[in-house]
This record gives C-alpha cells, sequence and structure tokens, in this order.
C-alpha cells in the first residue's frame, strides 16, 4: 500500500521535473531554466503534462494525509468516550490488571492510547477457564505493546482516502487479520495454542466497540484455523528470507528515487 502510494507520487514528480545537463559557467543554469519553462508553456502538450502530474501529486498525497488524520481523530472521539464510559461503569481489578464490566455479553477487548486498557466483561469472566483468561489477557496486552493500532489506523484511513481502490480495501482487512494473529503469536509464547482457540470460541459473539481492537467476524475464523494447526515455528532463516523478500518489495520505489535524488543532486543539472 506505501509503495503504490509512494510510486505515484514519485512518477507526478518525475513529469513534471525537467533535468538539463548546464555548463560551468554562473549563468547557465539560470538561462536554461528560463528556456526551459518557456518551451514548457509554449507547448500545449507540456502544459497538460505538467498541470496534470502536480494535480495528481497533490491530490494523491493530500487525500492519503487527509484520511489517515481523520480516521485518527475520529478513533481518539470514540476512545475517549468510550473511556469516559467505562470510568463510570468498570472497575480496576488489580489482579487481572484490567477493567472489568457487568454485562450479559462475554468480551475482552483492549483499547489502545497513550494509557492503553485491557477490558473484560463479567460474562466473560464466567465463561472463561483461568488459562483461557490469561492467554486472553496476554493476547490483549500484546496489541498493547506492539501498537497494533498505529497500522490498523493508518490502513483504515487509506481506505477512507481511496474508497474505490480495491488494494486499500483488501489491504485493509488484511492488516487487520496480521495483527490479530501477531497477538496470537505472542500469547502462545507462553500458552498453548489450543487453550487460546477455545477461548476464542467462548468469545465468537462478543461485540466490541467499534474503536477497540478485537476479533470480528472472518478474522475469529481465520485465527481459528490457524490455531488448530500445528505448523511448527519458521527457523531464523526463513525468518529472515521472508523479511528480505517484504522489505525488498516494499521498499524498492523508494530506493530507486532515493539512488535517482543522489545521481541528480551530485551532477551539473537543472
Amino acid at each position: 500500500m506505501g509503495s503504490t502510494l509512494t510510486a505515484v507520487v514519485i512518477g507526478g514528480l518525475c513529469a513534471i521535473t525537467r533535468l538539463h545537463v548546464v555548463r560551468s559557467d554562473a549563468g547557465g543554469p539560470l538561462r536554461v531554466c528560463v528556456g526551459d519553462l518557456r518551451t514548457a508553456f509554449a507547448s500545449p502538450g507540456d502544459v497538460v503534462i505538467t498541470i496534470t502530474a502536480a494535480l495528481v501529486v497533490g491530490i494523491v498525497a493530500g487525500r492519503a494525509v487527509w484520511g489517515v488524520a481523520t480516521a485518527a481523530r475520529l478513533t481518539r472521539r470514540h476512545r475517549r468516550r468510550q473511556l469516559e464510559l467505562l470510568g463510570l461503569l468498570a472497575r480496576h481489578d488489580r489482579d487481572l490488571g484490567a477493567l472489568v464490566v457487568d454485562h450479559p455479553s462475554a468480551t475482552v477487548y483492549c483499547l489502545p492510547g497513550r494509557i492503553g486498557r485491557v477490558v473484560i466483561t463479567s460474562a466473560a469472566l464466567t465463561a472463561l477457564e483461568p488459562s483461557q483468561l490469561a492467554a486472553v489477557l496476554a493476547h490483549e496486552r500484546a496489541h498493547l505493546r506492539g501498537r497494533h493500532h498505529l497500522l490498523v489506523g493508518i490502513s483504515n484511513g487509506l481506505v477512507r482516502a481511496f474508497p474505490t481502490a480495491l488494494l486499500f480495501g483488501l489491504g485493509d482487512e488484511q492488516i487487520r487479520d496480521l495483527v490479530e494473529m501477531a497477538a496470537d503469536d505472542r500469547a502462545c509464547r507462553r500458552h498453548s495454542p489450543s487453550t487460546l482457540a477455545r477461548a476464542l470460541l467462548a468469545l465468537v459473539d462478543q461485540t466490541p466497540p467499534a474503536a477497540a481492537l478485537a476479533a470480528r467476524g472472518k478474522s475469529a475464523e481465520n485465527r481459528l484455523r490457524r490455531l488448530s494447526v500445528d505448523n511448527g515455528r519458521m527457523s531464523p532463516v526463513s525468518y529472515g528470507a521472508a523479511g528480505g523478500l517484504v522489505t525488498v518489495i516494499a521498499g524498492a520505489p523508494i530506493v530507486i528515487a532515493t539512488v535517482t535524488a543522489l545521481i541528480v543532486v551530485t551532477a551539473d543539472l537543472c
């Protein structure tokens, strides 16, 4: 998702910028720049390309920033309201390190932020065995430590900015699944996958607030399927290879643009 936006912006900037080798005398760069501008605006085609590219860069970058900022603002507002309600309805359980709310629905979720909170309902305390409860709490704390809400917030903001782009919609779904799986992996370092899976089954009908990080719908199905299969641990070599491949794919446009910019800066160009 980031590479796509970067490629579009860099492509637009390349369409706007015109480079020419210039003479070493002091007035050479200025004369070439002025001549280039006159030539560009003397040709209708060049004017259209320049204006179109500038509009594309401005719109794409502006929409992306607006979408992420709007999503972050709305999410903060929802979380603030939820925390205000919890301040009236919830009690803090020191043993659990979580806020407990009396509610008939078995629900466990976390509210990220400057001071993250894990919230659990009284029905969930009744439905979960001690080992299952410990696994679920470890999962929610993994969300808070990993600051997964930032990834989800960015992907949600890009969907808001570009609602018709299938890439961003699919990417948002995948990121939500992946952060849940990442928290599962963290929780399974101390608790068995079967224990976490049974806890997830007990919470399959939970209805957490919109601003909370918690499993919903298909995400829970994917997690249950993954926890029920013994995939084994990846070796360090496999981790390194997979991480390197993802880094190359995601960072290729940035690397190409950086190398090109360094070449331009070190040459006599206008």
